[in-house]
């Protein structure tokens, strides 16, 4: 897919005029361009990770940076606390570089650890129901598979709570026609 390309001097003129900037009038069109991106072709860069374990049990766990937006105050405070031991432990006496990227894979650490939510087992159960059915499927159909796959009856109650809460962290995507759809890559995991 090519790149849509546009003249950035219209708005750089409502901006400046906006702001009550001087600007030159004899600037020319072709001064400096904006250019839309392509959609990237392997999709979003965020997952989940379904967990199922011999007990029985199952876990789910989202990777994406937009968790980070979701966190409470104190598990935000520590995962910045996380990074000054990390910090400590990565310098390197007389050589600098090694420090530089020693800090920064613990950072990366830290901000992966951040982007990271575990929903509950409930949750965990209402996405694997969806991702069994596809990555579209009705609301309607969903108690079937969950019964059909734990030997468990959800209500509708709770069923829509776990929709909520994945569509919350954009997980998945509740239409207003009834339909519920995967909005990350699930890779599912027998333990």
């Amino acid at each position: 897919m090519q790149k849509k390309e546009v003249s950035g001097l219209p708005h750089l003129r409502a901006y400046a005029a906006a702001q009550q900037l001087p600007i030159l009038a004899e600037l020319p069109d072709d001064l400096f361009t904006l250019a839309q991106a392509p959609d990237d072709p392997f999709g979003p860069r965020r997952g989940t990770d379904i967990a199922q374990y011999s007990d029985g049990s199952i876990t789910a766990t989202s990777y994406k940076a937009f968790n980070i937006l979701k966190l409470t105050q104190t598990r935000f405070q520590l995962s910045v606390l996380k990074l000054l031991p990390a910090g400590a432990v990565v310098l390197v006496p007389g050589n600098p570089l090694l420090t530089t990227i020693l800090a920064l894979l613990s950072f990366l650490y830290a901000f992966v650890e951040a982007g990271k939510k575990e929903f509950e087992e409930q949750d965990a159960r209402v996405l694997l129901s969806i991702y069994k059915l596809g990555s579209h499927c009705h609301f309607s159909t969903l108690p079937a598979m969950h019964q059909q796959l734990f030997g468990e009856t959800i209500s509708e109650e709770a069923l829509r709570a776990s929709i909520e809460l994945l569509a919350s962290y954009r997980t998945v995507r509740l239409h207003s026609n009834g339909e519920v759809e995967i909005k990350e890559s699930i890779q599912l995991s027998r333990q």
